[in-house]
């Protein structure tokens, strides 16, 4: 059994995808399993990770029909190691990466090592980024950052056990990363490495950053998937208040900053369906972490946008 298994998903990647792969072959952990999902790609990234296959016998390629965004769930479904490993195609890790994260296992004692990151952008800025720098290793201290802060799924080797069938990603959903919330709140055991490992490629270009693009809003679907999975595996009886600000910050205070940064014309019916349907679920005004957080920047950038679209109704 391998180590880790790294799930690598490809779509138009061949710009990047020597820079990223060359980056895991050449991990000094060398028992791990390179899994590179062609997610329906039109350019040549099939044919350059065939070529990796042919040179590496730790390389399986998976070869999907049809676009369905979240390809990592084939990658998954067939992984052998231990742990699992994310990267996308067009970021690279440290070569030392894998091999650090493992030694904090303790031998798979652990079930979530968590690493840093740095967001590297197009023009060549590099920002680092540890949302957990100085957080405390116990299950319930890492659980309340990642409520405050959120987390990542690409910076951590996740136990294998851990992401079962009814924890894959949503499909058809550019923010289907939303469920690893429930990943953290369902483990157990944490384990922190301190260092900035992972190399993020910004391109404010992508599809995530285009101004008045309504692909945005796939971001209330994928919050709603983690409240109701969330409370389907029995998480809300233990952290209600977590679950409740993270389905906030997720789906009612980042899509109103969104729209105040991306749209160039607030849209207001749309504003005032996700302000109805969020109150008829929960109350966050009495969270503890609301009551911590709410005259943040993003907290008030987001209340601006909301009384914009009272005065306008």
């Amino acid at each position: 059994m391998p180590k880790v298994s790294i799930i690598v998903p490809m779509y138009n990647s061949e710009k990047f995808l020597d820079r990223c792969i060359q980056s895991l072959i050449n991990q000094t952990l060398k028992d791990i399993e390179i899994i590179l999902v062609n997610d329906a790609s039109p350019d040549n990234s099939l044919d350059l990770a065939r070529n990796y296959e042919k040179q590496d016998s730790r390389i399986v390629v998976v070869d999907l029909p049809h676009n369905i965004v979240s390809s990592r769930n084939a990658g998954i479904k067939i992984a052998n190691g231990e742990y699992l490993g994310f990267v996308d195609a067009d970021d690279w890790v440290e070569l030392n990466m894998y091999s650090k994260l493992y030694q904090k296992a303790q031998n798979g004692e652990i079930d979530v090592v968590i690493g840093g990151i740095k967001d590297c952008y197009e023009s060549g800025n590099i920002v680092p980024e540890n949302l957990f720098s100085n957080c405390k290793e116990d299950a319930l201290s890492v659980k309340q950052c990642v409520a405050q802060n959120g987390g990542r799924l690409f910076t951590n080797i996740w136990k294998r056990s851990l992401i079962t069938e009814d924890l894959l990603f949503m499909e058809h959903n550019l923010y289907c990363d939303s469920i690893v919330n429930t990943w953290y709140l369902k483990a157990n055991s944490f384990a922190i490495v301190r260092e900035n490992l992972y190399n993020y490629y910004i391109n404010d270009s992508s599809i995530t950053h285009q101004k008045n693009s309504y692909a945005m809003f796939d971001r209330l679907t994928a919050a709603r998937d983690f409240l109701t999975r969330s409370k389907k595996l029995g998480l809300y009886k233990s952290f209600s208040s977590e679950i409740d600000y993270i389905y906030y910050r997720l789906y009612f205070r980042n899509t109103l900053l969104q729209i105040g940064y991306l749209f160039s014309k607030v849209p207001f019916k749309k504003v005032s369906e996700l302000r109805e349907h969020f109150m008829s679920e929960i109350n966050i005004t009495d969270n503890i972490y609301f009551q911590q957080h709410k005259n943040e920047k993003s907290g008030l950038i987001a209340r601006v946008v909301m009384y914009l679209s009272l005065i306008h109704i």
